[in-house]
Parts: structure tokens; C-alpha cells; sequence
């Protein structure tokens, strides 16, 4: 009987958060690797979020009886998933070829992936600030790297088209972290064919002439329409300068604008570093304001305004934590990260500092530091996406005015009215330009 096989290329638009599942004595989350220390999707990662689209999109006894399913009390009716589903291992060159045994020694573009960037987080409390001893760290892979699997169906032709199509979503997340940015894919190619068992390898550099292209049929705004999402673009420019810091210095001052590198395949090394903007930075600072306008426009002011998870608007936008009394929730935002081009002598102003005793209000000894900050005048794009589930009148109703406030929010933004990134205090962050918001795939407002 024969089957269908796709061979999957995805690249990763944003940096992937794809955990290993165990801290080391560097790392609090260090990404999943491979035999060869190289970094890996583990299969069971691209099933579960296929399976969560292909629920979205079809209903629970569709996914069932496509990906399986485990009743403990009846073993009888236990169901075997039709869908097999590979690892994804890393792309070793720009053929598409990936690396199946074990090396003993690796190549220059290879070794690349030994050190991989770091992002810092601090863990936010109840209140929307900060915790105590709450700063940990997470390695992630690189944005442009790419990574190949492959899928196996016992089924329809029909039916098989419908999965890989779900894959080119572009509300599709992979890893952890989606609601910091991190996760969004880029379908680089599917080919696909049907094959008798004997005539294909389960290896992913398995090559024949009955591959052919697989050409997805939903456009980008047709899935978004289909996800009730609404889109929203950022077209801002910087009023002066902006501020997301590193943590660390260089040899010209002692902390600097964060900079990340991307791969790239063509010349097979890492790009030039890229100054980054963290959607977690963005998210931070526009549940904070979405918290203020939805307070305002139900008149909760003093004692009865809410703030961080006890604000509903937050609850409802951007999730909450599970605790003793809440089974938490995901959130219904997605923010990417941000990367613009870097040159140093032009984007860059280092200035001079003093740090101030607080008590006698005079400079402290000793303590004169440099701060390089970004001054960038080149208008950018933060793409924000946002999912309208509400099903009822009394739903719509209520999400109404929490969609009210998170586009104050972000009209606050592009007014000047809203800073964005660090040192704010010293004038920083502010920015001025459009908010475009797509629904249903038009442009359904633009404010400048």
C-alpha cells in the first residue's frame, strides 16, 4: 500500500526557543541538540503544534482520527496516529542536505552553532513588576537558521494536503516563548509524493524524481482571516534615540544597545550583528499601557484600578501565570522580534554619564560611565498579531473595550506618548509614525 511522503524545509524567521529540557552549569534553558551538539526540533514538538492547528481547523474527532489519540479507562478505543513524523535536524549547507551520523570533526559553518545567543528575562510577578532573584537566562537559535523533517501519511491525498498546508500559517508558532517572539517559521520548501514502501528511505537526504513542489493553497491573510486574527503594523521612527541594552559593555562604553547575529546560508557564516529590538520589551511596555486605558475607560481609579494579571484587559491579551487559584492562560498576542541593520559609526552616539549620590544630590566618586545609544532614522515595522475569539454578543461586547485599550496603547506608541526600551527617564524610546490594522485582510483604519 502506498504512502505519502513530504520532505519539510522551514527557516526560522524570528530565533527558536526549543528547550532541551534540563538546565547545565551555564544555562538555565539551553536549546535541544543532536548527537553532534548541534541544535534539533524534536518531532514531537512539530506534532504538537500541527495537531493543535489541525484542531483549530478541523474540530477534536478530525485530529483524532488523523493524529491518534489515548483513552486510559478504554484501551479499546485507543487510536494509532496515520501521521509519522520526524526530528528536524539542522541544515549542514544551502543543498539541503543535513547531517545523519556522527562527525568527527565539524565544519567552520558548523562550528558557528557551538555558541548561540543568549537572551536575559526577568520573571515578572502578580503586579506586572519585577521579582525578587527573578533574572534568568535562555539560549536560542539563531534567526535565518534552517532545519529539515519529514512527514509520512497512510491516508488521502486530500487529506495530506490539508496538514502540510497548515504548516505555511503564519500565526504558527514553534518552541517556547511565542509571546516573546520567538518561534515565527518560513516555509523555505515542501516537496512531497507518493511512494510504495519499498521505493523510499526514511533518511532525510532520501532524493527522488517523484518528489514534486508542494504549492500551498491559503494565502497569508486568508489563515489569518480563518484564525480571526487582526493584524497590526508599527511604522515608526525613532523621535532621537532608543535604548534595548545588553547587559554588557565594549570597549567604547559600559552598556550598549543589544546586537544579534543572523545566519546566512549563501556564504555559509554568521551576517553582520543586527541591532535587536525584543518583542518581550514591547509586550512589557504595552500590557503596562493596555492596563491604564482599560482602567480609564471603566472609570476603576485609586484603590479599584488593577494592574499586571489582575487587570482583565491584561488577562485577556497577553495571559496570566498558573498559580493555586488559576489554571493560567495563554496569551492571544503575538509579537515578533524586530531586527534592523547595524552600521556602528552612523547608528550609534556614545555619551557620558555620572552617576548621583541620592542623599547629598552630588556626583559620586569614581563612578563616570558611557552609554552607546541608538539613533537610528530609518522608519521600521513591528508586526503584531492578535486573535478575536469571541463567539457571542456578551463576548464581543466585553472584548470591545479591551480592544479599545490595547489600540489606545498602541496609538500611545506611535504619539510619542509611550517609550519603548531602556533609560527612558533620560528621554530614550520615543517614536513617532502609523499604527495600519488589518482585519479580514484589508486595512481596516491607519493612524498617524
Amino acid at each position: 500500500m502506498k504512502r505519502f511522503l513530504a520532505h519539510v524545509i522551514i527557516e526560522a524567521k524570528t530565533p527558536l526557543k526549543v528547550g532541551g529540557g534540563k538546565n547545565d552549569l551555564f544555562l538555565d534553558a539551553p536549546v535541544q541538540r543532536d548527537w553532534n551538539g548541534l541544535p534539533m526540533i524534536l518531532g514531537t514538538s512539530v506534532a504538537g503544534i500541527l495537531r493543535r492547528a489541525f484542531e483549530d481547523c478541523k474540530g477534536e474527532d478530525d485530529v483524532n482520527e488523523i493524529f491518534g489519540t489515548k483513552d486510559e479507562r478504554d484501551p479499546s478505543k485507543q487510536k494509532g496516529s496515520r501521521l509519522i513524523i520526524s526530528n528536524a535536524l539542522l541544515l549542514v549547507d544551502k543543498n539541503n542536505k543535513v547531517c545523519e551520523e556522527l562527525l568527527l570533526e565539524k565544519s567552520e559553518f558548523l562550528r558557528l552553532f557551538d555558541i548561540l545567543p543568549i537572551r536575559d528575562h526577568v520573571a515578572i510577578g502578580a503586579n506586572g513588576v519585577a521579582k525578587d532573584a527573578g533574572k534568568f537566562d535562555e539560549e536560542v537559535v539563531f534567526k535565518g537558521t534552517r532545519f529539515k523533517f519529514s512527514l509520512e501519511f497512510d491516508g488521502s491525498k486530500k487529506e495530506f494536503g490539508g496538514i502540510l498546508n497548515l504548516l505555511c500559517d503564519p500565526t504558527l508558532r514553534l518552541g517556547g516563548g511565542s509571546s516573546k517572539g520567538f518561534g515565527s517559521l518560513g516555509i523555505s520548501e515542501i516537496k512531497w509524493g507518493e511512494f510504495e514502501p519499498d521505493r523510499y528511505s526514511s533518511s532525510l537526504n532520501f532524493s527522488s524524481d517523484e518528489f514534486v513542489k508542494f504549492m500551498p493553497e491559503s494565502a497569508k491573510d486568508d489563515n489569518l482571516k480563518r484564525q480571526k486574527f487582526i493584524r497590526y503594523e508599527l511604522k515608526i521612527l525613532p523621535d532621537d534615540f532608543f535604548m534595548f541594552g545588553s547587559g554588557f559593555g565594549d570597549k567604547d562604553a559600559d552598556q550598549t544597545p543589544v546586537l544579534e547575529s543572523v545566519i546566512d546560508y549563501e556564504n555559509k557564516c554568521l551576517g553582520k550583528r543586527k541591532i535587536l529590538i525584543p518583542a518581550s520589551s514591547v509586550k512589557g511596555a504595552l500590557s503596562h499601557r493596555t492596563a491604564f486605558h482599560f482602567n480609564k475607560i471603566n472609570k476603576q481609579f485609586g484603590e479599584k484600578a488593577k494592574v499586571g494579571s489582575e487587570n482583565e484587559a491584561v488577562r485577556e491579551i497577553f495571559g496570566y501565570e498558573k498559580n493555586k487559584n488559576d489554571k493560567g492562560a495563554k496569551g492571544k498576542i503575538l509579537i515578533s522580534d524586530c531586527f534592523l541593520d547595524y552600521d556602528e559609526a552612523k547608528d550609534t552616539k556614545v555619551f557620558e554619564h555620572v552617576s548621583i549620590d541620592r542623599f547629598t544630590g552630588g556626583a559620586i566618586d569614581s563612578a563616570l560611565f558611557q552609554e552607546k545609544a541608538v539613533a537610528k532614522r530609518d522608519e521600521f515595522i513591528i508586526e503584531i498579531l492578535l486573535k478575536n475569539d469571541a463567539r457571542d454578543d456578551t463576548e464581543k461586547r466585553a472584548f470591545k473595550n479591551v480592544l479599545e485599550a490595547f489600540e489606545t496603547a498602541l496609538d500611545d506608541v506611535v504619539q510619542g506618548r509611550l517609550s519603548l526600551g531602556g533609560a527612558t527617564t533620560k528621554g530614550y524610546g520615543f517614536f513617532k509614525g502609523r499604527v495600519l490594522k488589518y482585519n479580514e485582510g484589508r486595512i481596516e483604519n491607519e493612524k498617524e
